[in-house]
């Protein structure tokens, strides 16, 4: 009879430090982290809203994964190349000092949104908007593209 008691009272005791600490835990760590992550990514809306980023029209909501982020390597980089137009285009190429010119064949300039609006060879019907999409239709212009 006196061990049962002892044992209750061990098991109350150690019980009771554990619900404390868990608490203390909760209360000190969980709980300000879950605060701050909400907190950084309003923050992040805000800061992308007001930044001059190019074609920042095409992310609604830069704390979610973006279309086509399943997408294998290759092709993901090649999108994300267009959404920020730095990729391999004449304008980037004068840029690296990697050519003279920054014309393409047509004679125009070449940026990487001229690839993949206006150039005769390579416009994709939707433009850089359904590229974004990452649908059917843009995956294979990636892909033929890429190529």
């Amino acid at each position: 009879m006196y061990t049962d008691v002892v044992k209750k009272c061990i098991v109350n005791h150690w019980w009771k430090v554990l619900c404390r600490k868990l608490v203390v835990y909760w209360l000190s760590i969980v709980k300000p982290y879950q605060l701050v992550t909400t907190d950084i990514k309003s923050q992040w809306r805000e800061s992308w809203k007001s930044a001059p980023v190019v074609n920042a029209h095409l992310v609604d909501d830069p704390t979610i994964q973006q279309p086509g982020f399943t997408l294998p390597r290759q092709q993901w980089s090649l999108l994300n190349r267009f959404r920020t137009g730095q990729g391999h285009c004449g304008v980037c190429r004068k840029t690296w000092c990697l050519t003279d010119t920054d014309l393409c064949s047509c004679g125009e300039t070449q940026t990487m949104f001229h690839i993949v609006e206006s150039f005769p060879l390579t416009k994709l019907n939707g433009g850089l908007s359904q590229l974004h999409s990452a649908d059917d239709a843009a995956i294979a212009w990636l892909t033929n593209y890429g190529s």
